[in-house]
């Protein structure tokens, strides 16, 4: 009888409602509107106890958004990065920001063991293009399940 290894996995779900102002330029090419993320990714962090969500808007494509929340254990859950791509003519112009300042109240519930739901209940974000003096400013709100999910 051969022994069979469990597979590990994690189901994350959520969404994300986003406002964001371009504080140094107004007339910025990228429009700064409302969005609302729903595409989550997880990744665990080997370094150190804990893990990252990216929520995405338009994943892959030339308007996409990008925002990472970092859940490590002993810290508050925090926002800890941000990007956006734009299309310039035919080239797809990544725009990295770093997070300057941060404050937001994330409600931690554990519904199960293997279930675990945080509420977002507001943040804002005021984060720098790391090439430029460009500055965003974000505020949302949301929420993000996460299932942990063991199958033989």
């Amino acid at each position: 009888m051969a022994k069979t290894k469990a597979t590990q996995g994690v189901l994350v779900d959520g969404q994300l409602t986003i406002e964001t102002k371009d504080i140094t330029n107004p007339t910025s090419p990228l429009p700064m509107t409302t969005f609302t993320m729903t595409a989550m990714e997880y990744k665990s962090d080997r370094f150190e106890p804990g893990f990252y969500i990216t929520c995405y808007k338009d994943k892959g494509l030339s308007s996409e958004r990008n925002l990472t929340i970092s859940f490590q254990t002993g810290h508050q859950p925090s926002i800890v990065g941000y990007s956006e791509t734009f299309t310039s003519g035919t080239n797809n112009l990544p725009y990295s920001f770093q997070t300057i300042n941060y404050t937001g109240n994330i409600e931690t519930m554990v519904i199960t063991p293997e279930k675990r739901r945080y509420n977002v209940i507001d943040f804002k974000v005021l984060a720098k293009n790391i090439d430029n003096n460009e500055t965003r400013e974000l505020t949302g709100r949301g929420h993000i399940s996460i299932t942990d999910l063991t199958t033989p």
